[in-house]
């Protein structure tokens, strides 16, 4: 991630490259660094608050939307697992849920089908394992 101070007095992360770092990065940084992670988390929820959906692939303050699912969920449902200070639940769950609950990029189709058809989008099959995995971490959030 690469920081992108202009945006406040809070640092603002950019470049986040979500699907991969999902699965790397961001899991280790919430060991070894949580303050770390909780500015990285906490820039992805202002995102959200501005932008109306957590990041998929944002890019020096523009989103380019260019991987599958919404990999922005994971990181932040994992700080709400961990209860990682300075991380707030409620505002956490509600950058979640809106994400999710958005119908852009296939997911209104997902919740009227049960799927994501390829009629919807291009990766149709990639897309919905994600949105499964980003459902997944919401739920285990939500306990």
């Amino acid at each position: 991630p690469a920081t992108f101070n202009d945006y406040g007095a809070a640092p603002a992360y950019t470049i986040l490259s979500l699907w991969d770092t999902y699965r790397t990065h961001l899991p280790l940084l919430s060991i070894i660094d949580r303050e770390r992670s909780a500015e990285i988390v906490n820039s992805m929820i202002d995102l959200y608050e501005k932008e109306g959906h957590l990041p998929v692939w944002h890019l020096w303050g523009c989103e380019n939307y260019c991987m599958v699912g919404n990999p922005g969920i994971i990181p932040v449902a994992d700080a709400v697992v961990k209860r990682t200070p300075g991380v707030d639940a409620a505002r956490a769950m509600r950058a979640m849920l809106a994400t999710a609950n958005d119908t852009t990029r296939g997911l209104g189709e997902r919740r009227r089908l049960g799927y994501t058809p390829v009629e919807a989008i291009n990766e149709a099959l990639s897309y919905d394992m994600e949105y499964a995995i980003a459902d997944a971490a919401i739920a285990n959030a939500a306990k």
